[in-house]
């Protein structure tokens, strides 16, 4: 395994109070644990049915990281692998690599954090997609939906909560009509 898959670099937000916000910039080296927590969670993906063992998987990554994908106040997994498109053409549209469970945990955790300080719902638009769904909806080919560290939300006041993803970190932010695209 290379050296830079085994660093996760995150961005998070801990706030002092809502009012006086801190941004910081965690790196978690997870070294020689990260191809342990792979190694836990692959045979949990298989070709079966993953959904019976998603609580599995993510108590597995937050162990870990202390991330967690499911255990959150506002989202839930399946708002970020939902699709009507994949729907609409049988596709499932379920992660695939051990990799995109981990972003997934880091994501989650970062949403929570900006739905907490807006204290507006939040809705996911699109989140993780798989190389198929992503053709189809003529995503970009290096799109980090594929590795589940983008969302695309929107929320009652997008210029509010754009403002907001503006003073995190953040690898991409794009500001569309109706939606926020953002990623870590």
């Amino acid at each position: 395994m290379s050296s830079s898959m085994s660093t996760i670099i995150l961005f998070t937000f801990a706030p002092m109070s809502v009012s006086n916000p801190t941004l910081t910039l965690e790196a978690f080296s997870l070294g020689d644990r990260l191809p342990l927590i792979v190694d836990e969670i692959r045979p949990l993906i298989g070709l079966s049915e993953i959904s019976t063992n998603l609580g599995r998987i993510d108590s597995i990554i937050s162990a870990h990281t202390g991330k967690s994908f499911l255990n959150n106040d506002n989202f839930s997994f399946d708002e970020f692998t939902f699709s009507a498109t994949a729907r609409r053409h049988k596709l499932r549209n379920w992660p695939c690599h051990p990799y995109h469970y981990i972003n997934a945990s880091y994501i989650v955790s970062f949403l929570q954090d900006i739905r907490t300080l807006i204290c507006l719902p939040i809705t996911v638009n699109s989140g993780y997609r798989n190389s198929s769904l992503n053709a189809l909806v003529k995503g970009q080919p290096r799109s980090k939906h594929l590795m589940f560290r983008a969302a695309d939300i929107c929320c009652r006041d997008n210029v509010a909560l754009f403002n907001l993803l503006k003073t995190f970190p953040h690898t991409e932010l794009i500001q569309y009509k109706t939606f926020i695209h953002f990623a870590i």
